[in-house]
């Protein structure tokens, strides 16, 4: 019996989870899971997704940090509507998870990125 219900209660979870983000429609944006933590001093990446040729740049900002935050390089979303921003994180950056604020198309949209 009891395993029953636990196969009925994972079926019932499995079936109400959220969409994978691959299937929103295009030009709606959103970012892809950040899989593993920055580290300070090394290199952090974060992908979003939407609009194609569409121009973005960003700023990522942690407590204590410069009053305008780190500037990231800014890209610009390919035919896709997919853009990568990279970036060394400041080693000054405490570890926690921290928000990186993109702007595109005049919209900012913001994601979390661990810093270890």
């Amino acid at each position: 019996m009891r395993l029953a219900i636990a196969a009925l209660l994972f079926v019932s979870c499995a079936a109400s989870s959220a969409p994978a983000p691959a299937s929103s429609p295009p030009g709606q944006w959103y970012f892809d899971a950040i899989a593993q933590p920055a580290t300070r001093g090394g290199i952090a990446t974060v992908t979003i997704h939407g609009a194609p040729n569409t121009p973005c740049t960003a700023v990522f900002l942690w407590p204590g940090m410069p009053s305008a935050g780190q500037r990231v390089t800014g890209t610009t979303t390919d035919a896709t509507g997919v853009a990568v921003f990279r970036w060394t994180v400041d080693p000054a950056t405490p570890p926690g998870s921290w928000r990186i604020d993109a702007t595109c198309a005049g919209q900012t949209f913001s994601t979390h990125v661990p810093i270890e």
